[in-house]
């Protein structure tokens, strides 16, 4: 799909759960479900060639997807190998 100029985006990283409050929505998960679990969809999206990676509204064990630096820094970059372009959704903002 990318050879033809179509960039690919796969969403909502990470632990998407519900829909219903889903800005103070808290996903507590330990690391082992994490990798088990929900990673793999996005790793196999990874290997597959996606071109972003859109992050999740919600709180993963405390901290927004958006700005949670083991989420984004140590299981997206380093673990799961991604090189890509990140869409951050930062919740409170009015705009998308």
């Amino acid at each position: 799909m990318q050879s033809s100029g179509i960039q690919t985006q796969v969403k909502h990283f990470l632990a998407n759960d519900q829909d219903y409050a889903r800005f103070s929505y808290n996903s507590v998960i330990d690391e082992r479900t994490v990798m088990e679990v929900y990673a793999h969809p996005f790793y196999r999206a990874i290997q597959g060639g996606v071109s972003s990676v859109m992050t999740a509204l919600n709180r993963i064990n405390g901290k927004y997807a958006s700005s949670n630096s083991w989420l984004l820094n140590d299981l997206l970059r380093t673990e799961l190998g991604f090189r890509g372009c990140e869409c951050l959704l930062i919740p409170g903002c009015e705009r998308y």
